[in-house]
């Protein structure tokens, strides 16, 4: 359920955006029409956002917790506390 809540996200981030280049790019666009070509476009979007960067963001941001929770069970390594002594 949390990809489809990214995306629900992400078409609120994106449709806005898309829908203005839209209405400066075709002045006279119908409410229906932009409508119809905003959707596929902010999703088309979404998708490559999330594939590109949030979800590679989200797996960095997890190695990394990993990493400092390891750390702080493990407690320092000896190189580190030869760092510290000097």
């Amino acid at each position: 359920m949390a990809h489809a809540n990214d995306l629900s996200f992400g078409v609120y981030i994106y449709a806005g955006p898309i829908q203005q280049a839209l209405i400066n790019a075709m002045p006279g666009i119908s409410a229906f029409n932009l409508k119809a070509c905003v959707l596929p476009l902010a999703l088309a979007v979404v998708s490559v956002s999330w594939r590109m960067v949030e979800r590679p963001a989200l797996q960095t941001r997890d190695a990394v917790r990993r990493f400092f929770e390891s750390a702080l069970v493990q407690g320092p390594s000896s190189a580190m506390q030869g760092e510290v002594a000097r």
